[in-house]
């Protein structure tokens, strides 16, 4: 029950919640448009009404300033942000093979791209850009296309999207690109992992040249059927058949140049599934050219919720989630026509709270939280905190962080922002091949009690504590001497994710500490991935 109770109560589950959150809120307003589906079936309305509006919570992860499913974090928008990245915030995939998984409605995500030429072109980008996948190694992710991934399942419908625009022709082309490229009769024929025999049933349904987008919405989407005589034997007796004259003639033969459906003229570019449940010949006539004006004539699919609409919640974004001076705040909302209210003393907004007409300027650590209203419908509350940090401190990091593993930044090890057991969620800063140094200039010399930092181990994930964790001070930055050493007091046989403090008493007077976090080094003889460099993963310093 992966991070329901969050995406019940805020729109979409949140990033600093529940890690793989955009994969999450998208399959699980997937899930509950087919709970609506089946609520409208037993004339249960009130449940309609509610899981249809959460079908749409889709639009609470689209990121219409950019057009991409993206996390949301802290109010606002997970950056950096790179769309051919594989993070945690998105199950074996990144932004761009995701940024479609709308099934349910997707005249609606036409919409929030420009409409359904904006669509096409959003997937032409998808299947011609040379960029280069980004982020972690992902084994999932293969046969690629362009940014499409024909190896995992959240990218399988989406050639077939092109039949909801004006140029069905390119789902003619992609779809049999991929069952050409994807696929061939040697030990590694499928170019992807067989997860409950889905690239099987994808080359099957593709070959037929009948596709499912939506089970639920029983229409199935037409491209050309790789044989030239296909009958389908039906549960009640009858029988479908698909027939293709032009299948045997040339494999060039790519595109539909004709339909028909029992010996009638067809003008649609999907089947009905009572059509096809009523037995009868679908007949499907093929060429080696795109017929793009025999295209121009069919009729579209549809893919759209059109009741119980909802507001989608706003955005509030920052330049960052902690600062030192005055910090800019601006809101914003995917619904054009919504009024923007917010408040700043943590209270909930209404519509009588204060309307957002231009940016806020903050200078204490603050509590901002909006409400998107339009129509007299709003949106969930959305809030951020943004917190001011000390600034009589400097830190230097001498060794560099990893850039998948950044957290905050080069002030995350002193942002008052503490990470959990769980590091997928953020907040930690990695180090691999390296040990962490890093050093704190509190701008003059000072007493000094103590000084901690928080570090993270999940064996499993190759996160190790440090060995060792050394407290130097200095009076000038360029000498210094050891003022206290601490070992971990967790063996790295314990595989519970877990975090722990190294604290040193250093009971002295400096103005410069210097932090060194030894590496454990290679993972040990009885780890799966053994010889392999570990992680240091650390979070706060905090100094008394």
């Amino acid at each position: 029950q992966f991070g329901l109770d969050n995406y019940r109560a805020t729109g979409a589950v949140q990033a600093d919640v529940e890690h793989e959150s955009v994969a999450k809120t998208l399959d699980y307003a997937i899930d509950d448009w087919c709970i609506a589906q089946m609520a409208k079936m037993l004339n249960k309305p009130q449940d309609y009404a509610e899981y249809i509006k959460r079908a749409q919570y889709w639009k609470n992860v689209n990121n219409n300033q950019n057009g991409f499913m993206q996390a949301r974090e802290n109010g606002g928008w997970y950056t950096p942000f790179e769309p051919t990245e594989i993070n945690n915030n998105y199950t074996e995939g990144n932004a761009w093979q995701y940024s479609f998984l709308v099934p349910q409605d997707i005249e609606e995500l036409a919409n929030s791209l420009g409409g359904t030429n904006k669509l096409e072109v959003k997937l032409d980008e998808l299947f011609t850009t040379t960029s280069k996948l980004s982020g972690r190694q992902q084994d999932d992710v293969t046969g690629l296309v362009g940014q499409y991934a024909h190896g995992n399942e959240p990218s399988h419908h989406i050639a077939y999207l092109y039949n909801f625009t004006n140029a069905p022709y390119k789902t003619q082309y992609y779809v049999n690109k991929l069952l050409r490229e994807q696929y061939s009769a040697n030990p590694d024929g499928l170019s992807g992992n067989e997860d409950c025999g889905q690239m099987s049933a994808w080359y099957v349904m593709s070959s037929l040249g009948l596709y499912n987008v939506m089970p639920g919405q029983n229409q199935y989407q037409l491209t050309t059927p790789q044989f030239e005589h296909i009958t389908l034997n039906l549960e009640n007796g009858k029988q479908f058949v698909v027939s293709n004259p032009g299948a045997t003639i040339s494999r060039a033969n790519t595109y539909i140049q004709g339909l028909s459906l029992d010996k009638k003229p067809y003008n649609k570019i999907y089947l009905n599934y009572d059509d096809l449940a009523n037995g009868g010949e679908l007949e499907v006539f093929s060429g080696s050219l795109e017929n793009k004006l025999f295209m121009q004539e069919l009729e579209r699919p549809s893919s759209k919720i059109s009741d119980h609409l909802i507001v989608p919640n706003p955005y509030i974004n920052a330049a960052n989630r902690t600062f030192k001076q005055d910090l800019t705040v601006t809101i914003g909302c995917a619904d054009s026509a919504a009024k923007i209210y917010y408040t700043l003393d943590g209270s909930l907004p209404t519509a009588l709270s204060t309307l957002y007409t231009k940016p806020i300027s903050v200078n204490t650590t603050t509590t901002v939280k909006a409400i998107a209203v339009n129509s007299g419908k709003s949106s969930f509350v959305d809030e951020a905190v943004f917190t001011k940090i000390r600034a009589d401190i400097k830190l230097t990091l001498v060794n560099k962080y990893l850039p998948n593993y950044a957290a905050q930044g080069d002030e995350t090890l002193i942002n008052g922002i503490h990470g959990t057991a769980n590091w997928r969620l953020g907040n930690w800063q990695g180090y691999q091949g390296k040990d962490l140094v890093a050093i704190i200039d509190m701008g003059k010399i000072k007493p000094i009690k103590q000084v901690s930092i928080g570090t993270l181990q999940d064996t499993r994930s190759w996160i190790i504590f440090p060995k060792t964790v050394e407290y130097w001070v200095s009076a000038d930055g360029t000498t210094y001497k050891l003022a206290a050493t601490t070992s971990s007091k967790v063996d790295i046989t314990n595989l519970q994710p877990q975090t722990q403090e190294f604290t040193g008493l250093l009971n002295s007077t400096a103005r410069y500490i210097k932090i060194v976090a030894k590496q454990y080094g290679a993972l040990p003889d009885w780890h799966e991935s053994k010889g392999s460099p570990s992680y240091i993963f650390a979070d706060e310093i905090t100094i008394e």
